[in-house]
């Protein structure tokens, strides 16, 4: 039978950095935590072996246990690929175009979102439970309010046009819309064929 999870942080404890998640083993005023461990103040308080021994998934060195831990398991590359497209593109481009790096943003260093990355990965491995502040987008949802390199690579035709004005160049959207596109950017239609038209 399959544990039941409480929370997320548990599932990636156990179910992807494959270590133990420390608590209560429910006995009546007991200071017993589930691995053996007898508390008793003033040493140390159940609710202190706890906090001391589990992970917080808030800081870089849980972060990082945890992209170890999807390496070990051969899904880094999926994961890379699934989080660009399904989390990335639709929800952190604009946050992330100031450092203008994908990697930058997954690894956090600008010190900020280890929490949100962390629940990602709970995502990627299936959780399923309450507690989220961020979810993985479907392909429709992509389709209808992703980013616009998102929707062009989902979208069903191959064709996609593209305009120089001035200095920039320019990409036409599905609505008909254009939008600059940068060259860090042209990875994601490497599978198109580009059409140039003349600016106005």
């Amino acid at each position: 039978m399959k544990k039941e999870m409480t929370n997320w942080g548990q599932f990636l404890t156990e179910e992807v950095l494959k270590e133990f998640w420390h608590k209560s083993d429910g006995a009546y005023l007991g200071q017993k935590c589930v691995c053996g461990r007898e508390c008793e103040w003033p040493r140390e308080t159940l609710d202190e072996h706890i906090k001391r021994k589990n992970h917080t998934f808030d800081n870089r060195n849980d972060l990082l246990d945890l992209y170890e831990a999807i390496y070990r398991d051969g899904k880094w590359k999926e994961f890379e690929t699934e989080i660009f497209e399904r989390a990335f593109i639709p929800y952190y481009y604009k946050e992330a175009k100031a450092i203008n790096n994908f990697n930058a943003w997954l690894f956090c260093l600008s010190g900020d979102g280890y929490e949100e990355r962390c629940k990602i990965v709970s995502e990627f491995y299936g959780w399923e439970g309450g507690g989220m502040t961020l979810h993985l987008i479907t392909t429709n949802e992509i389709k209808k309010h992703g980013h616009y390199l998102a929707r062009l690579f989902l979208s069903e035709s191959q064709d996609v046009t593209m305009r120089k004005i001035d200095d920039a160049t320019m990409v036409k959207c599905p609505d008909g819309s254009y939008v600059e596109i940068f060259p860090h950017e042209y990875e994601s239609l490497k599978h198109h064929k580009i059409i140039w038209e003349e600016g106005k």
